[in-house]
């Protein structure tokens, strides 16, 4: 995401833990764009990704590509490959320089197979809000903004390293949602909010009991189901606001909420915004 060709930087803030860049991506369709960091990069799609788009790390291996999801990690150093059916979107990147993400994390590479693979396709709405929140301060800076992009930068490096621990090789997987089961689960809180926050849906894509599934997904995720199925519809609802193809009503609608005061109740308490008062600070008009 953060390494395909054909972008513009639309705006840029250098802190001292990272620069942050926002980007209007144009990308061709291609079999396998290789590419290969010097710094670490965290980036995550504002709009629609072009579908298909995949990737793998160790270019050359025969580790299979695996779908790109809204939030990449790209460790530094490690080859990458992306191929994709081309297309327009807009993504927000935070890049480190090694020596400071290593201080930060504590986390020194060494990627396992299993962590590789999902930094591809990284589920967290907690990083999810950290990203958006460095969105807010790319497009609209204010006072002692490079001070307040650095602690953000801070943030979003603690709750990836906190994401990178949950899924170490050295602890026991047993008692976890697997892979597939965590992507059912996101599928449906994004494609049918409405019919997916009940316990017996989830538990039902997932192929195991309600009791079986809240204790894996609470040891998976770090949150009850309620938590993150609140945090997942409120970052849904954002990227559909940036996206501005839709009104209020319709966002609300898509999201799982019964009607428009609703969601903008649930938005504002979750954001300290209202969905108009959101667009208007990223500088957008309502649809």
């Amino acid at each position: 995401m953060a390494l395909m060709d054909g972008y513009r930087a639309i705006a840029r803030i250098v802190a001292p833990t990272a620069s942050l860049e926002l980007r209007d991506n144009q990308v061709s369709r291609n079999d396998a764009l290789a590419a290969t960091s010097a710094n670490y990069v965290i980036g995550a799609a504002l709009t629609a990704i072009p579908d298909p788009s995949e990737g793998r790390y160790e270019v050359g291996s025969r580790e299979r590509f695996s779908k790109i999801g809204r939030i990449v990690f790209v460790p530094a150093n490690v080859p990458w490959q992306v191929r994709t059916g081309g297309g327009r979107f807009r993504t927000i990147t935070a890049e480190f320089a090694p020596e400071r993400f290593h201080a930060v994390t504590g986390l020194s590479g060494g990627w396992s197979e299993r962590e590789l693979r999902s930094f591809h396709d990284i589920h967290s709405p907690r990083l999810q809000e950290v990203l958006q929140h460095m969105y807010q301060e790319a497009v609209a800076p204010g006072f002692a903004s490079e001070l307040l992009t650095d602690s953000i930068a801070i943030s979003l490096l603690v709750e990836l390293a906190r994401h990178v621990r949950s899924t170490d090789e050295d602890r026991s997987y047993a008692g976890r949602l697997e892979g597939w089961q965590m992507r059912r689960v996101t599928d449906l809180l994004f494609a049918a909010p409405a019919q997916a926050t009940t316990v017996a849906a989830l538990a039902k894509a997932c192929e195991m009991s309600e009791r079986t599934f809240v204790r894996r997904f609470k040891a998976t995720t770090g949150q009850g189901i309620g938590s993150y199925v609140r945090d997942s519809k409120i970052a849904r609802a954002r990227q559909f606001l940036l996206d501005g193809k839709r009104g209020i009503k319709e966002i609300a609608y898509e999201t799982g909420f019964s009607d428009a005061s609703s969601f903008s109740f649930a938005f504002r308490r979750a954001t300290g915004l209202t969905p108009k008062q959101f667009r208007r600070s990223a500088g957008m008009r309502e649809a």
